[in-house]
């Protein structure tokens, strides 16, 4: 028999420790294991009437409002070269269609609650034709304008379906536009780029090899529902009311007074920035360890504090929301959008800025659980017609072009640009980082308040600015000249020429008013819309 003293075991035998803090690592697994199980995206049941995630509510309530409006269609469209195979790619839309329920799924309500169905897979997709081969010219460039946009802009109707729609252009035998449009309720930019990767894949293949889709959007929404009961989501809501208590909404200067009645038209403006600028504005945030978002953001917030004279400035910006590996591959609506709010006050330096804008997208990124749906309807910010709640502006990073280089088996395919002619918010300006490594400016804006031509010198500002604070990140940021090289010319030279000699008996315009004043005041000088001055009116009015 071996004798142990106090604290001491004998071989193979377990002291009490070890017994108390196996059974706690055991605990500590099985909530570990239960936790993950509750937070795991689980398929649900299908039925007629499935729940709708938080950001899809919304935005089925926004489109009550005007279901008319071509707002939310999400279009893109696509120019294919070479010999198509019709067929082929009626097979491969089917083949997406089936693989994603989004693209079959409609939206009915019951007492004013928005809820979803999917459709059976169908067995065949049809691809309307439309034959406009023939000589090309003006006026066929002009006929396939108008039926991409009439597409483009068509109004979905959410309860009946369908959501995902496609038509294709006969140019030639060798050349044919794609044209696909969808009601961003079922999608959003990352799910665009999902569409054209797989129907490259699907495109004269029986199944591509694409992987099996573990679940589906509406078993992320029936998630989604639990979550936002949870204790984690209160504490997001209440740093997010910390965050954007007393936001005050940027007086943006507008060429045209605001209607009290939106009709939501709007329009784009695409401008690449130069290359250079680009990868030097890279190489600069590897070196500070700081996001591009937050450089980018700083240079906007540094041009909109000169064009408003405001420091307190809050930009909504667009997230992808797929903070969930699960629903990465899926086609649907997870984007969500977060407010950035950021000051500019003290005129700190560039570099100061950017720090702030890190600090504030951070912040934001771990809150960004809370729908922004939601938010709006916890904060309950004080509602103005005519005005989207938190922010009118916003600002977005796109990481990887939406749709990207890609083909259908030996055809050659590029994006073809289109609008719908709307504008959700005053301005929605967001910045692509295509995979070539450029950057591109897309800027959306409502033609109800603004002239193209703003728009552009707004574009150009943004890229003066980040010129010099690339150069010089030390500079304070009111010290940053927004005028472009072309700009000053104008002012300093172009509207201010050297004087004129005139000669001794010479007179300038005022001084002939004075002349015809002094010897026949009552003549008729001007007259405008039924208002009439005499000479020695103007003059005394001059």
């Amino acid at each position: 028999m071996s004798m142990t003293g106090p604290g001491e075991t004998s071989t193979g035998t377990a002291s009490l420790s070890d017994i108390k803090r196996a059974l706690l690592d055991a605990k500590l697994a099985r909530q570990r294991a239960e936790a993950a199980e509750r937070n795991r995206i689980a398929p649900v049941p299908r039925t007629d009437r499935l729940q709708v995630s938080d950001q899809q509510r919304h935005l089925w309530t926004l489109h009550q409002l005007a279901p008319e409006q071509p707002v939310y269609n999400v279009p893109f469209v696509l120019r294919l070269r070479g010999a198509l195979d019709t067929g082929a790619l009626a097979g491969a839309l089917r083949g997406l269609v089936a693989r994603h329920e989004a693209l079959r799924t409609r939206f009915g309500s019951e007492h004013g609650v928005p809820y979803q169905s999917v459709d059976a897979a169908p067995a065949a997709w049809p691809l309307p034709v439309t034959d406009l081969s023939g000589p090309a010219g003006a006026d066929r460039d002009d006929r396939v304008r108008t039926l991409v946009e009439s597409h483009a802009r068509a109004p979905f109707d959410l309860e009946n379906g369908p959501v995902f729609r496609t038509h294709l252009l006969r140019l030639a035998a060798d050349e044919h536009i794609l044209v696909l449009c969808l009601h961003h309720i079922v999608t959003d930019g990352w799910s665009v780029g999902i569409v054209t990767q797989e129907l490259a894949a699907l495109y004269g293949a029986e199944d591509g090899d694409l992987p099996d889709l573990a679940v589906q959007p509406a078993d992320h929404a029936a998630w989604q529902r639990r979550r936002l009961s949870g204790d984690g989501l209160r504490t997001q809501i209440d740093y997010w009311r910390t965050t954007l208590a007393g936001v005050p909404a940027i007086d943006f200067p507008t060429d045209r007074p605001r209607p009290s009645q939106p009709t939501w038209k709007g329009a784009e403006l695409e401008l690449d920035l130069p290359a250079g600028l680009g990868a030097a504005l890279r190489a600069w945030t590897r070196d500070e360890r700081v996001s591009l978002l937050a450089v980018l953001q700083a240079g906007f917030l540094t041009v909109l504090s000169r064009y408003t004279g405001e420091h307190d400035l809050a930009l909504g910006s667009v997230f992808s929301g797929r903070t969930r590996s699960e629903v990465e591959p899926l086609v649907g609506f997870f984007a969500n959008t977060l407010v950035l709010r950021t000051s500019t006050a003290g005129d700190p330096t560039f570099r100061e800025l950017v720090t702030r804008c890190q600090r504030t997208v951070l912040g934001a990124m771990e809150h960004q659980d809370v729908p922004f749906g939601t938010l709006v309807e916890e904060l309950r910010p004080e509602r103005t017609p005519g005005r989207n709640p938190l922010f009118q502006i916003s600002f977005t990073l796109l990481t990887g072009a939406m749709v990207g280089e890609f083909g259908l088996g030996e055809l050659a395919v590029e994006p073809v640009p289109v609008e719908n002619g709307t504008a959700r918010f005053d301005l929605a300006f967001q910045v692509d980082e295509a995979t070539d490594g450029r950057l591109r400016v897309w800027l959306e804006y409502s033609t109800e308040l603004f002239e193209r031509g703003r728009m552009e010198r707004l574009v150009g500002h943004f890229r003066s600015v980040l010129e010099q604070a690339v150069t010089d990140p030390d500079a304070r940021i009111g010290s940053l000249e927004l005028l472009t090289a072309d700009e000053r010319e104008q002012l300093v030279s172009g509207w201010n020429p050297p004087p004129v000699a005139r000669a001794e008996d010479g007179l300038l315009l005022h001084e002939v008013v004075e002349r015809w004043a002094a010897a026949d005041g009552s003549a008729p000088a001007a007259r405008f819309e039924g208002t009439e001055l005499s000479y020695g009116e103007l003059d005394a009015t001059a």
